[in-house]
C-alpha cells in the first residue's frame, strides 16, 4: 500500500527485475491508473507476469522480484549524438579534484549519460577528490547508461545510498583503482548490467559486474545485484595508478586488507550463476572476516 501511494501517479514508469536465471529478463511497465483507495494495488501496462508477492513465490517472499520507480522530477539527460560512430556518446557528470568539499546529489534521473570507450566519462563520477566526508549520492536513477554508473575514483568517505541503475553498460557501482577507502554503498539496486567495449585493454567491462570491488575496506550493505551479464558482486582486488600515488595508499595490497562490511546483500539472475566472486585476483581476507546474511 505504501508503494501504491508513492508510485500511483498515472504514467509513472516502473522496473521489475528478473524472476528467472536470465540476467536480461527484467522489464518496465507503466502505471495505467491511480490505485483505488485502500486497495494497495497498481494497474500496470503491460501487465507483468513477474512474481511480486509471497503468495506467488510459494510462501517465500525472498523470491519475489524487486520493483523500482524509474521516474524523478529532476532529469539530467545527455544530448543525443547523431554522428555515425558516436551514438554511445552521452553526457557525464564529474566531481573533479575537490578534497574536503561536501557534495550532494539526490533524486535525479540520469539518462543517456556516459561516453562509451572514453576514460573517465561516466554518469556520476568522483575523480581523485580524496577525502570528501559527508558527500552523498542518494535516490538517483541511472537508466540506459552508455558506460558504467556510479564511479568512485581516488576518493574516500562518499555515501552511495538507495540508487537504482537499470539497463546500463559495463561495470556499474564501482571503485575504480583500488585506492578508495571508507565509502558506503547502501541499499542500491542494479539490474540488466550488460557488457561493454573496453576503455583500454586492462579493463574487464566485457565481463561486467553490477558491483565491482577493487578495495574491500569499504562498506556494502543491503544492495541488490539483480541481473548482470557477469557476476553480481566481483571482488577483483587490485591497486593501480593514479590512486596508487596517493599517500594513503603507499605499500597497500588490497588482496589482504580488512573488509569494511559486506552485509545483507542479494544477488540473483546473474550470468555464469556467479552472484559473488573473488575470481581471478582472490582475497586473502584477515581471520574473522565474514559476509553476513548473503542471499
Amino acid at each position: 500500500e505504501d508503494a501504491a501511494r508513492c508510485w500511483g501517479t498515472k504514467g509513472s514508469r516502473l522496473m521489475l527485475t528478473s524472476d528467472t536465471f536470465n540476467w536480461w529478463d527484467s522489464h518496465t511497465a507503466i502505471v495505467a491508473d491511480a490505485p483505488s483507495p485502500g486497495v494497495g494495488k497498481l494497474p500496470l501496462l503491460p501487465m507483468p507476469e513477474k512474481k511480486t508477492a509471497a503468495d506467488e513465490t510459494h510462501g517465500y517472499p525472498d523470491f519475489a522480484v524487486e520493483v523500482a520507480l524509474l521516474d524523478r522530477s529532476l532529469v539530467i539527460r545527455g544530448e543525443k549524438e547523431t554522428t555515425e560512430g558516436h551514438e554511445m556518446i552521452g553526457g557525464h557528470l564529474i566531481v573533479l579534484h575537490t578534497p574536503m568539499v561536501h557534495q550532494h546529489l539526490e533524486g535525479a534521473l540520469l539518462t543517456n549519460m556516459g561516453q562509451q570507450a572514453r576514460l573517465g566519462r561516466y554518469p556520476l563520477h568522483f575523480h581523485m577528490s580524496e577525502c570528501v566526508h559527508g558527500s552523498t549520492l542518494a535516490k538517483n536513477v541511472i537508466w540506459k547508461s552508455n558506460q558504467r554508473c556510479i564511479v568512485i575514483h581516488g576518493t574516500h568517505n562518499v555515501t552511495i545510498d538507495s540508487n537504482v541503475a537499470y539497463d546500463t553498460k559495463g561495470h556499474c557501482f564501482i571503485l575504480e583503482d583500488g585506492g578508495e577507502w571508507h565509502n558506503k554503498f547502501l541499499y542500491n539496486l542494479g539490474a540488466k548490467t550488460s557488457s561493454n567495449v573496453l576503455i583500454r585493454p586492462q579493463e574487464t567491462d566485457n565481463r561486467p559486474s553490477t558491483f565491482w570491488i577493487t578495495n574491500p575496506s569499504n562498506q556494502w550493505i543491503g544492495n541488490v545485484a539483480a541481473g548482470s551479464a557477469g557476476p553480481g558482486f566481483w571482488f577483483e582486488l587490485k591497486l593501480r595508478a593514479p590512486s596508487s600515488g596517493l599517500g594513503i595508499n603507499e605499500g597497500v595490497n588490497p588482496k589482504i586488507l580488512a573488509l569494511g562490511a559486506f552485509d545483507d546483500n542479494t544477488a540473483h539472475s546473474n550470468n555464469f550463476r556467479a552472484g559473488i566472486t573473488t575470481y581471478e585476483s582472490g582475497y586473502r581476507a584477515p581471520p574473522g572476516t565474514t559476509w553476513n546474511n548473503i542471499k
